[in-house]
């Protein structure tokens, strides 16, 4: 599967980050924000293997979820 931004954003200045597979998006997303990233970034994962959820509950991500 290949993630690819909508041409709309594009456009506004978003920036898409692919990974095959990762801890968690929103963790990487987050760092990203910690070490001065200046934002709209996209962070997207086929497969994602500690995602987090709404009050501490488990998010889970298998490949071919989306």
């Amino acid at each position: 599967m290949a993630f690819r931004l909508a041409p709309t954003a594009a456009s506004e200045g978003f920036r898409l980050e692919a990974h095959d597979t990762v801890g968690s998006t929103n963790a990487l997303a987050l760092d990203h924000a910690r070490a001065g990233d200046p934002g709209k970034l996209w962070v997207v994962s086929k497969k994602q293997e500690s995602g987090r959820g709404r009050r501490g509950r488990v998010w889970a991500t298998p490949e071919g979820n989306l």
